[in-house]
């Protein structure tokens, strides 16, 4: 398993040199993953010290996810992939990263507490990658990282665009009930709602029936991304109409889009992306009398 670690970690790194400026972490749009609210100040730019990288049980497919860092006076880490709202965690970034791997995601938040741990009761990186050593059960390494290379920031490496030729329409799928069954179950907004999953092999992944009222059908549509905003309207309108009961409400997912807050074409019809909180408001708004 190591093996593989340092083979991806040198192909990954290739070039690299010390004393390399090293870029920004996160873009606006990724400001939510810092753990524990850190911020990489100026002055700790230069004291990054390893990445981190994790490699699902059963795959010999590791990915950097994270950074550790040091200041003058404490140790910090932080991962893309430890995204939460109102504390609910949100298994979507992980199971995007990982789609061969997706059920592995409970083990991945164990292995983050625990990294956690070790990082709260170290005082510098070493100790936390020879923690990782002692214990590689957790799937987590830690390696040197001394600047980018060819141009590819680090926000880059840690945050890369999905690869949607790698990520099945049923890995998606997967990821989204997944993040809606978190916020079922703990969004507070969202109590005495129920969530059954749908298996037809059609655009429909989902119901969510809202305390016996009424239900919002999800559907996730990843052909429909260049669509105009009526068109959708229209196709949802449609769809109800010919596969709904009156009252039937819609979330639309579009994979590829990029949005701030979620799109209402029609009443009752919302269409968002695979953003969490975007996603969390439509199922709110879907959900109210």
């Amino acid at each position: 398993m190591f093996a593989s670690y340092e083979q991806d970690f040198d192909a990954s790194t290739q070039g690299i040199y010390s004393n390399s400026a090293i870029p920004r972490l996160a873009t606006p749009s990724e400001r939510s993953w810092l753990s524990h609210g850190s911020q990489l100040p100026g002055s700790s730019v230069s004291r990054l010290k390893h990445l981190i990288w994790y490699q699902p049980s059963g795959s010999d497919q590791p990915s950097a996810i994270g950074a550790v860092w040091s200041d003058d006076t404490h140790l910090h880490w932080a991962t893309p992939l430890q995204r939460r709202l109102e504390g609910i965690f949100n298994p979507l970034p992980f199971m995007l990263r990982f789609p061969a791997a997706q059920y592995d995601w409970s083990r991945f938040r164990a292995a983050l507490g625990w990294f956690d741990s070790m990082c709260y009761a170290a005082t510098d990186p070493e100790q936390v990658r020879s923690a990782c050593e002692r214990e590689p059960e957790w799937g987590l390494r830690c390696f040197p990282y001394a600047g980018s290379r060819r141009g590819a920031d680090l926000a880059a490496l840690l945050c890369p665009a999905p690869d949607w030729d790698e990520v099945s329409i049923d890995a998606i799928h997967v990821a989204v009930l997944a993040s809606v069954a978190k916020l079922v179950r703990q969004h507070g907004a969202l109590q005495g709602t129920c969530l059954q999953p749908v298996h037809d092999g059609t655009v429909e992944i989902g119901q969510l029936d809202v305390a016996g009222a009424y239900r919002v059908r999800l559907l996730v549509h990843s052909n429909a991304n260049r669509a105009s905003t009526t068109t959708l309207a229209q196709w949802a309108n449609e769809f109800l109409r010919e596969n709904g009961i009156p009252g039937d409400r819609l979330l639309l997912v579009l994979p590829h889009l990029s949005l701030a807050e979620p799109l209402y074409p029609a009443q009752h019809v919302a269409i968002v992306d695979l953003d969490f909180g975007v996603l969390a408001r439509a199922l709110v708004a879907l959900s109210l009398p």
